[in-house]
């Protein structure tokens, strides 16, 4: 890792799923796009060896009975 260190280098959750694609430096790299919206979603976590599509690419919270989910390949873009 290069650059200054992060808040998620400390464990601290990363912003949810569909957000962190604004911040991501990986949230260009493999995308597709949703069925029914044609809207562009991330693909990075699927394109990592031993991922797959098992949906192990993602974790969830549950925080006052809502569910939040986030992605475990989120890396903060470096705008250095």
């Amino acid at each position: 890792m290069t650059g200054q260190m992060s808040i998620y280098d400390f464990g601290a959750d990363p912003p949810e799923v569909w957000d962190c694609m604004k911040t991501c430096k990986h949230a260009n790299e493999y995308t597709d796009t949703f069925p029914a919206s044609n809207k562009k979603r991330c693909r990075y976590g699927v394109n990592q060896p031993g991922i797959g599509t098992t949906g192990d690419d993602w974790y969830e919270k549950v925080v006052d009975n809502l569910c939040h989910f986030y992605c475990k390949f989120y890396e903060m873009e470096d705008k250095t």
